[in-house]
């Protein structure tokens, strides 16, 4: 084996090394954030002190946001505080962008994130700059969106929206024809935010 080969399979170890050491966070909610927090104390105590300080150094924490700044519902000095806290800890924050494909596990697909008001010329603009990030792992705290057959209607009361909605589920017995329909019912307050991101789609 010449020197070039040798130099190859090195570099192609590194590489695999740091993928492994990447761990991603997608969601820069109360759980994300606390997530985040967590991992950059385990890497700071634990990782450090069983497997030594160079393999702590390269552990890299990322926390995905869409929207402009982490913790949206909460007031923007707690936010602000709380991104601080995490960034002097070592976990590289990132707002205003999105993941748009998850296509293995060993990788995820990052592009801007846009408001809903940004035209289709916007949107594509964002979704041109999309690429792909190695990732060891990778940590859903953005929550799901709802299933199409929930229904809902948004009532205004109090300076606090409430959402209203019926959700219809059949549920299908697999030793027989029986099946039967079930509707329940659900309320839940959220705030008003006035700024509302989408997370760029590519289309099929």
């Amino acid at each position: 084996m010449n020197n070039d080969d040798t130099t190859a399979s090195y570099n192609k170890y590194e590489e695999e090394i740091n993928r492994l050491l990447t761990i991603v966070v997608v969601g820069g909610g109360p759980t994300g954030v606390e997530l985040s927090a967590e991992l950059a104390d385990f890497k700071a105590n634990d990782v450090k002190r069983l497997f030594g300080e160079e393999i702590a150094n390269r552990l890299k924490i990322v926390l995905v946001e869409a929207i402009p700044r982490i913790l949206g519902p909460f007031d923007k000095s707690l936010a602000d505080v709380a991104q601080k806290h995490l960034i002097d800890h070592g976990v590289d924050v990132r707002c205003c962008l999105a993941v748009t494909k998850i296509k293995d596990d060993r990788s995820v697909t990052l592009a801007p994130s846009t408001p809903r008001s940004a035209t289709p010329e916007q949107k594509a603009a964002a979704l041109a700059k999309a690429h792909d990030m190695p990732v060891g792992a990778l940590v859903w705290a953005a929550g799901i969106g709802p299933r199409p057959v929930v229904q809902v209607r948004i009532f205004f009361r109090n300076g606090i929206f409430a959402l209203f909605g019926i959700v219809l589920s059949r549920v299908q017995f697999t030793n027989s024809s029986i099946s039967r329909r079930r509707a329940s019912f659900f309320r839940f307050p959220c705030r008003n935010l006035s700024n509302h991101w989408d997370r760029p789609t590519e289309e099929a």
